[in-house]
């Protein structure tokens, strides 16, 4: 039987779902896994720089939903993987349409990322047809990996798929690369050695969904009995309203850094004094995961999903309410005080490691690695 793994969606350059992809399927290859990326509407190769050379990539040149399952019907046909992933709601959609009996064998298993419901708020129109689609369509695939408990919970529960397999398999987030890359030297004059203030790091798309915010209104209050500072890492279409939103605070240029995107965060997160993720929803956030892995100091929200999966009900961290200022303000104070679970690095990460996740993947795709 084939070993080849096809991964299938409308893919960007990076981003989370991209960075988790890329961990997994890097450790693939190095057993000896054949892996073809396969993408449409103008989709490209993410972390080219990791994954070209590594994998193989077909753009199907497609962009409505009949033609892309045309092309992606006659593709798989034509090269018969073991399994096809796909990643998003569009892409599993177009996956789980197509006729499982006439593709070699080769298993359809949709990927799902997010608690429905949870993220944008989206018409009621809009979201009961996209809830239609899942509970008629998610049922025909053989198999969907829902990326935390809470998500998985939600495919159950709130959509009520029986009639098809669901795993939940975390994120692959934690690498050795991470963990050599947080040993480097910090690029950001804030986290040098010997720097004087406190430091308050979060790294996320500069959206509502992180709720930073909420973040810039904690430190600027938690500023008025400590020398703290705060630095959000991230690129996103809310910039200008949260630079707008410090400058409402007294000399706010000198305790916010936004330095935008960086391409090693881990170096950030190793030195910071505390990490906050602070998001309104999440699937998995994976720079939790990764904070965790270099041994940062964390507060998270208990967001639907992935925090309280990822801090084990905040045995590894502080899990506070989503949307309470004053609940994060003294959920970071107590971190900067020193009141702060300690915990085995190795032991609290085992569950997110490329490698363990890797495994957990092959099992669903029904490959035997030996």
């Amino acid at each position: 039987m084939s070993s080849k793994i096809a991964i299938f969606g409308s893919f960007n350059p990076q981003g989370g779902i991209q960075r988790r992809l890329a961990n997994v399927i890097k450790v693939w290859v190095s057993w000896g896994i054949e892996v073809e990326i396969i993408s449409y509407r103008s989709g490209s190769l993410f972390y080219p720089d990791e994954l070209s050379g590594r994998v193989s990539f077909v753009d199907l040149g497609t962009y409505g939903k009949v033609s892309t399952s045309c092309r992606l019907w006659q593709h798989l046909k034509r090269t018969s993987p073991a399994a096809v992933l796909s990643t998003m709601h569009t892409a599993n959609v177009i996956l789980a349409r197509l006729p499982g009996s006439s593709l070699n064998g080769t298993r359809r298993i949709l990927s799902v990322p997010n608690s429905f419901g949870e993220s944008e708020k989206r018409p009621p129109k809009k979201k009961a047809k996209k809830l239609k689609q899942v509970r008629r369509l998610y049922p025909r695939a053989d198999g969907i990996v829902a990326i935390s408990s809470g998500v998985e919970r939600s495919l159950v529960e709130t959509i009520g798929l029986k009639e098809v397999p669901i795993r939940c398999i975390f994120n692959g987030s934690v690498t050795n690369e991470n963990m050599r890359r947080a040993r480097a030297e910090p690029d950001h004059p804030w986290f040098k050695d010997g720097k004087e203030a406190e430091v308050v790091l979060t790294v996320g798309r500069l959206a509502r969904q992180k709720d930073q915010h909420r973040l810039i209104d904690a430190v600027a209050s938690l500023r008025e009995e400590r020398d703290v500072k705060l630095v959000i890492v991230g690129e996103g279409p809310l910039k200008q309203d949260l630079i707008e939103r410090a400058s409402q605070y007294e000399d706010s240029g000198e305790w916010l850094s936004m330095p935008g995107f960086l391409s090693n965060p881990y170096a950030l997160m190793a030195r910071s004094d505390c990490f906050v993720l602070c998001s309104l929803w999440e699937g998995f956030p994976n720079v939790l995961a990764e904070a965790l892995g270099v041994g940062a100091r964390v507060v998270a929200t208990d967001c639907p999903s992935g925090a309280r999966d990822i801090l084990d009900g905040g045995r590894y961290g502080h899990l506070i309410p989503v949307g309470d200022t004053q609940a994060l303000r003294y959920a970071i104070k107590r971190v900067l005080d020193g009141d702060y679970p300690s915990y085995d690095v190795t032991e609290a990460v085992s569950r997110f490691t490329d490698e363990y996740v890797a495994r957990q993947y092959l099992e669903v795709f029904g490959i035997d690695r030996g």
